[in-house]
């Protein structure tokens, strides 16, 4: 008997969605009876779903004739930053210990930016607005400064700031031609394996255009880890009467 997990991707982060092939062939001259099937994910990593016969993590097959093959798909989600994911898979069949096989796939964590919440919401002239933006560094990185773009119609709050993981060093503000607002802050260097949480509030201004349900362009902001202070590429969305929040892109 033979058992095979594939990934479609080795390095992850919170967020992503995983996606594993499962192989199990007979590759034997007997029929294999009473074939149980048990796979266990890591704990940073949640099942979305799986193709297997109970629709489960654990599953059984009455039997495997010679060189039949069983094809299984799994996909999780990663919930929570980790170092490395390792998940087992493990097959058995037959009443003696030897009849069982195991494989461990190992997945490493990567450089990613995300920035929440991200899903439209209604708001009122008034409002207070809050963001959080995370940063996994499992390799470190030199020279580190987060950029972020703000909206126009929207008033950055700088007493609201809130920093955890290695120590801000520098903030920096500019107004752009444009009317959106770039906000950029420097770490210098971070050490591996770390996270940076930055949460920040925004005040949805008085303004004509934001006037009778009326909200201002919002953009796909570029939120990037960078060796720069100032980036000036962004992407536009038309007007909405919700706010989008922007994707994420990472440098």
């Amino acid at each position: 008997m033979s058992l095979s997990a594939l990934p479609n991707r080795f390095d992850i982060a919170k967020g992503d969605e995983i996606a594993w092939t499962i192989l199990l062939e007979n590759d034997g001259d007997g029929t294999a009876y009473g074939v149980v099937v048990n796979v266990t994910l890591h704990p940073g990593l949640q099942l979305v779903e799986i193709d297997s016969p109970e629709n489960a993590l654990n599953w059984s097959l009455a039997s495997l004739a010679p060189g039949q093959t069983e094809q299984i798909i799994l996909k999780a989600k990663v919930v929570s930053t980790q170092g490395s994911y390792s998940s087992a898979f493990q097959a058995r069949w037959g009443p003696t210990p030897c009849q069982e096989i195991s494989r461990h796939s190992e997945l490493g964590a990567r450089t990613a930016i995300r920035k929440q919440p991200d899903q439209p919401r209604s708001l009122a002239v008034g409002e207070e607005i809050g963001f959080e933006i995370s940063a996994d560094l499992p390799k470190g990185a030199r020279n580190l400064w987060i950029n972020d773009t703000i909206s126009r119609g929207l008033i950055y709050n700088k007493s609201s700031l809130s920093v955890q993981g290695p120590g801000l060093q520098r903030e920096l503000a500019a107004e752009n031609s444009d009317g959106f607002q770039q906000i950029c802050w420097f770490f210098g260097d971070a050490g591996p394996a770390q996270t940076i949480e930055i949460a920040y509030d925004c005040l949805l201004e008085n303004s004509p255009e934001n006037q009778d349900g009326g909200f201002p362009d919002w953009n796909d902001s570029l939120h990037e880890l960078a060796r720069r202070p100032n980036s000036q590429d962004r992407r536009r969305r038309g007007r909405a009467l919700t706010v989008v929040e922007p994707d994420l892109v990472l440098e």
